[in-house]
């Protein structure tokens, strides 16, 4: 993981007060997943998933904060790949949205379409909470990377169901299954969930993806699944 004083920081105070003043010149950008963002975000934020803050298009001639949840590592990961893209000016929010809303300043939501009558059992998953329920009953992981993605590395237990061939192998799942879906991209994992959720499944994105997940440091299995 990277280490989070190497970023420049931004408290929420001053990013409120840049944006309250109205003549600012900053991009806010919420670097989490599709759903995340859809369910709540800073007012006026943009959303482009940390792996591939690359290639989002963001403006180089504004300042550029980056946020996530308060001991989130994405928008400090994010921040190194914008500095490496030749972006001169990137922050952190410090504290996330987390201490964004313990400030009372503004959230909104939206910037997702739900599946309709399906939304109650599409929502996402931290790393953390995911961990402490495998091998206890939990839910069933699906992986839905290429083949030779899966055998490299993976959540232990999960189970892989490429996303090309989901359609086609979901009908193998059994009926009222839980299931927590992950992807390197998550712009193909939204895809998966919503497939999965208007099939009826009780359906979770793992939040960040594999990536949050081997950025703090837990257990990977890798080679043919047992």
């Amino acid at each position: 993981m990277p280490c989070r004083a190497e970023v420049a920081l931004i408290p929420a105070g001053e990013l409120n007060a840049a944006v309250s003043s109205g003549t600012h010149t900053i991009a806010i950008v919420d670097v989490q997943g599709g759903q995340d963002f859809a369910r709540k975000h800073i007012a006026g934020a943009m959303n482009a998933p940390y792996h591939a803050i690359a290639g989002a298009g963001l403006p180089k001639d504004r300042t550029i904060v980056l946020y996530c949840g308060e001991k989130c590592p994405l928008s400090h990961l994010a921040a190194k790949e914008l500095e490496k893209a030749g972006y001169a000016d990137v922050k952190v929010l410090a504290g996330g949205l987390d201490e964004w809303e313990r400030r009372g300043f503004a959230v909104e939501a939206g910037g997702l379409t739900l599946p309709p009558k399906r939304a109650a059992k599409w929502g996402t998953v931290t790393a953390a909470a995911l961990k402490k329920r495998l091998g206890s009953g939990g839910p069933t992981v699906i992986d839905t990377r290429p083949a030779q993605e899966f055998l490299a590395g993976r959540v232990p237990g999960a189970r892989n169901v490429p996303l090309e061939r989901l359609k086609e192998l979901a009908d193998g799942i059994p009926a009222g299954s839980e299931l927590v879906v992950y992807d390197r991209d998550n712009t193909r994992a939204v895809r998966a969930v919503r497939m999965l959720a208007e099939k009826g499944f009780a359906v979770l994105e793992l939040s960040g993806g594999l990536q949050v997940w081997t950025a703090a440091r837990y257990p990977l299995e890798a080679g043919a699944a047992k």
